[in-house]
C-alpha cells in the first residue's frame, strides 16, 4: 500500500478507497504472501480483469 501511494503521490486513505473500489468492480484482486499471518495487512495486488492485463501489459509498453 505505502508503495502505490508514494509512486502515485495520493495519499495512502485515497489509495485504500481507491482500491476497494476497484475490488469491488473485480479489476483488482489482491493475495497474501504465504508465509504471512492471515490477517496480515500485506499483500500483492494483481490486475484480475484480463482486458485491463492486457492493456497494461502490451499496449501501453507499444505506447511508451
Amino acid at each position: 500500500m505505502n508503495e502505490i501511494a508514494e509512486t502515485t503521490g495520493l495519499d495512502r486513505a485515497a489509495v485504500t478507497r481507491y482500491l476497494e473500489t476497484l475490488r469491488t468492480l473485480e479489476i483488482v484482486s489482491y493475495e497474501t504472501p504465504v508465509l504471512e499471518k492471515p490477517v496480515a495487512k500485506k499483500r500483492l495486488y494483481k490486475l484480475k480483469d484480463n482486458y485491463f492485463n492486457f492493456w497494461f501489459r502490451y499496449i501501453i509498453q507499444i505506447r511508451t
